[in-house]
């Protein structure tokens, strides 16, 4: 037979700039099944700066996953574009997108290891002192010093026993321990009631300093701190006034 082709050459990726950078989503149109499927996201427009606090609700099935998913780099929108500081995430290295990047999903697993390996996920040249700075801005404080080898305990199976705010949070330090500017957080108070869900996005605020924090949430619980709150509503995003104002 003839000789298969030899693949194209793949377009080098391109940088990113240096330092903090936008990410700006214009005319997001998508269907995640694919043609045939429903039209979730038709016209997003967002921009997440480093320093901003933007919350997104709607309700289960709006796509607000879909969305995280696209805004992280870990699929492309059917049409429309998503830059970091101008360059097109399809476009640029995939390993520099997700260190700027991170997506902490509502799902969030945690391996049969040491605390400390759990956070290191996000995180792997993080130090001990690191650590245990992203568990207490996670506020797991109070529960990590009463663990009886701290940052080295076990976790998960024939570990330590993790309830499911504690799963979140360590999540959430894992997030605060990289090196991202920009957070996405999806459903991270799924699950939680709604004191813990308050504490847990008062302790994310607090703990993200300048960086970049989209909060996607079903529950309007602890948004008044947000500099935006939208609703994702028939494939787009619509303004809302938080609660409290």
């Amino acid at each position: 037979g003839a000789p298969a082709a030899a693949p194209a050459a793949a377009r080098p990726a391109r940088p990113l700039p240096d330092g903090p950078a936008p990410l700006v989503a214009r005319g997001l149109r998508h269907r995640p099944g694919g043609p045939d499927g429903p039209l979730v996201l038709d016209g997003v427009d967002l921009v997440l700066a480093p320093g901003r606090r933007i919350a997104i609700v709607g309700a289960s099935g709006a796509g607000k996953t879909v969305l995280a998913h696209l805004l992280a780099g870990l699929a492309e929108p059917d049409a429309g574009t998503i830059t970091l500081g101008d360059v097109p995430l399809a476009e640029a290295d995939p390993a520099q997108v997700r260190a700027r990047i991170r997506l902490a999903g509502q799902d969030a697993h945690l391996f049969a290891t040491s605390l400390a390996a759990n956070v290191r996920v996000g995180a792997p040249d993080a130090d001990d002192a690191a650590v245990v700075a992203a568990l207490r801005a996670a506020g797991l404080g109070d529960w990590l010093a009463a663990l009886p080898d701290g940052i080295d305990t076990l976790v998960g199976e024939q570990g330590v026993a993790v309830s499911g705010g504690q799963r979140q949070r360590i999540a959430l330090a894992r997030c605060l321990a990289s090196p991202a500017q920009l957070l996405l957080l999806d459903e991270p108070t799924a699950m939680l009631d709604p004191a813990t869900a308050q504490a847990l996005v008062a302790d994310l605020l607090a703990g993200a300093g300048d960086r970049g924090v989209l909060l996607i949430t079903h529950e309007r619980v602890g948004l008044e701190a947000f500099d935006a709150v939208l609703e994702l509503r028939d494939g787009r995003l619509v303004p809302v006034a938080p609660p409290g104002r």
